[in-house]
């Protein structure tokens, strides 16, 4: 009877260390496996990122994706991870790894994925851009780049292209954009592009040299056609204007050069102390009288003027070297 009892009591304890057997293997584990080689588009390494995980549901397996590795390294290279270290941070973690199966090798290269944007391409983005923000006819314009733009490498990621340094309006000649490369609404590069922008424009050409103190007159320009870029002043595409009319050389116009209003500067057509004729208007009549300028001006300016007769003193405006105007002088 003993032997029996001794007997069942070994079975009892052979069967119970089956069934636990049966439910370790019977239960699902949670399986980790990772390639040797593999290849990520984020910034950080996470586990969900490189791994397939089964076994795992819920808040569990959503924690376990969630795992942070470290950083990742610039697009186009690759780091090293180790067993050992996976291990240790699923420790760390709070998952004990009696219940994961970890399904990898002892060395695991993460690479960045990477994608590149063609410097040309980044180039012709920026043309039409400023193309588009300038002032003047599409078909005028003509870009140029300054300089060789070379291929830019970013993450494996979408992306956003934002050009910045361009205030628009008229603004030829040299300048540099700024091209924002924008990934998850963060710049992430900035590339300067420098660029040549002329206008084709009609402008006035200067057939001869013409020195300080000259007036100028039409016959000493040629009118025509060509691509300008950055000059000085505003150019001058009308020579029946009070500036060219009116105005002298204040510095050397070379042969060839491009008329502007750099060239020009308006001299004072009446000087304090002339006597000029005053053109007084009133509705629709006209009267003129004898006064003295009591301040210097320029064509267009108002002036202090004295009427020499009875000393009345009132303001207007020079329209030449002998003659002043006002009008309506009592409706101010």
């Amino acid at each position: 009877m003993k032997h029996f009892n001794r007997f069942s009591k070994v079975f009892f304890f052979l069967l119970m260390l089956v069934l636990l057997a049966s439910d370790r293997v019977g239960a699902n584990p949670i399986r980790i496996s990772i390639p040797e080689k593999v290849g990520i588009s984020s910034e950080w390494i996470t586990l969900g990122e490189i791994a397939s995980i089964t076994g795992a549901s819920g808040q569990k397996l959503a924690s376990l994706q969630a795992i942070n590795l470290g950083k990742a390294v610039f697009p186009g290279y690759s780091r090293e991870l180790y067993r050992g270290q996976i291990e240790l941070v699923l420790k760390n973690e709070g998952f004990s790894l009696d219940d994961i199966v970890l399904d990898c090798p002892e060395r695991i290269i993460v690479e960045t994925k990477s994608r590149k944007i063609d410097g040309a391409d980044l180039v012709e983005a920026a043309k039409k851009h400023i193309i588009e923000a300038l002032d003047y006819p599409a078909a005028q314009i003509i870009v140029r780049v300054r300089q060789q733009i070379p291929e830019i490498i970013l993450p494996d990621r979408d992306f956003q292209l934002k050009f910045e340094g361009l205030p628009g309006g008229s603004r030829i000649g040299n300048i540099t954009l700024q091209a924002h490369i924008i990934i998850d609404d963060l710049v992430y590069r900035r590339v300067y592009l420098p660029f040549e922008v002329l206008v084709k424009q009609q402008v006035y050409l200067a057939r001869r040299p013409i020195g300080i103190g000259e007036t100028i007159n039409p016959e000493d320009f040629v009118l025509t056609e060509i691509a300008v870029g950055n000059i000085a002043g505003d150019i001058i595409t009308n020579l029946d204007t009070p500036l060219v009319t009116f105005g002298i050389v204040r510095t050397p116009i070379p042969q060839d050069a491009v008329l502007t209003s750099r060239y020009l500067r308006m001299p004072d057509l009446i000087k304090a102390g002339d006597e000029v004729q005053a053109e007084v208007i009133i509705g629709n009549v006209r009267v003129s009288v004898k006064v003295k300028a009591r301040q210097n001006g320029k064509y267009g300016d108002y002036i202090i003027v004295e009427n020499t007769g009875t000393g009345h003193r009132f303001k207007a405006q020079v329209i030449s070297s002998y003659l002043v105007r006002v009008i309506n002088p009592g409706s101010s």
